[in-house]
C-alpha cells in the first residue's frame, strides 16, 4: 500500500505536472489561436482589400474596354476620314496637275508675249527716234516760220511805211496835179 500511495503520489505529481503542462499548453494554444485569429482577421482584411482592389481593377478594366471600344470607333472614323482625305488629296493632285498644264500654257504665252514686246520695244525705239527727228524738224520749221513771221512783220512795217510815203506822194501829186490843172485852165483862159 505504501507502494501504491507512493505511486499514487507519483501519479498525482505527474498529473499536477501534466495539469501545469496542460495549462501552459492551453495558454500557448490560446495564444496561438489568438495569433491565428488575428492573422486570419488580417488575412480577411487583406482579402477584403484584395477583393476591393480586384473590383476596382475589374471596374477599371471595364472602363478600359469601354474606352478601347470608343477608341476603335474613333479609329474607324479616323480611317474613314483618312480615306476621304486621300480622295480629296487625289482630287487636289489632279487639279494641281491641271494647273501645272495651264501654267505651262501661260508660260508659253508669256514667252510669246515677251517676244512680241521685244518687237514692240524695237519698233517703239525706232518710232521714238522718228518722233525725235520730227520734233527736231518741227523745231527747225518753227524757227523758220518764226523767222518768216519776223521778216513778214518787218516787211509789213516797211510796206506800211512805203504806203504812207506813197499816200503822201500821191497827195502831193494830186495837189500838184490840181495846181497844174488850175494853171492849165488859167493858161487856157488866157489864150
Amino acid at each position: 500500500m505504501i507502494d501504491m500511495e507512493k505511486m499514487l503520489k507519483e501519479i498525482l505529481g505527474k498529473l499536477d505536472n501534466l495539469q501545469g503542462e496542460l495549462t501552459e499548453f492551453k495558454q500557448q494554444t490560446s495564444q496561438r489561436f489568438d495569433k491565428i485569429e488575428t492573422n486570419q482577421t488580417k488575412a480577411d482584411q487583406r482579402l477584403d482589400g484584395i477583393e476591393t482592389r480586384q473590383l476596382e481593377i475589374s471596374s477599371r478594366l471595364n472602363r478600359i474596354e469601354t474606352q478601347q471600344t470608343e477608341m476603335n470607333s474613333r479609329l474607324d472614323r479616323i480611317e474613314t476620314q483618312q480615306s476621304e482625305m486621300n480622295s480629296r488629296l487625289d482630287g487636289i493632285e489632279t487639279r494641281q496637275s491641271e494647273m501645272d498644264s495651264r501654267l505651262d500654257r501661260i508660260e508659253t504665252q508669256q514667252t510669246e508675249m515677251s517676244s512680241r514686246l521685244d518687237r514692240i520695244e524695237t519698233q517703239q525705239s525706232e518710232n521714238t527716234q522718228l518722233i525725235r527727228a520730227l520734233i527736231h524738224a518741227s523745231e527747225v520749221h518753227k524757227a523758220d516760220i518764226d523767222n518768216l513771221t519776223h521778216q513778214v512783220a518787218h516787211l509789213s512795217q516797211e510796206m506800211k511805211a512805203g504806203f504812207k510815203e506813197l499816200t503822201e506822194v500821191s497827195k502831193s501829186l494830186l495837189e500838184m496835179y490840181g495846181e497844174h490843172e488850175a494853171e492849165i485852165r488859167t493858161i487856157k483862159r488866157r489864150f
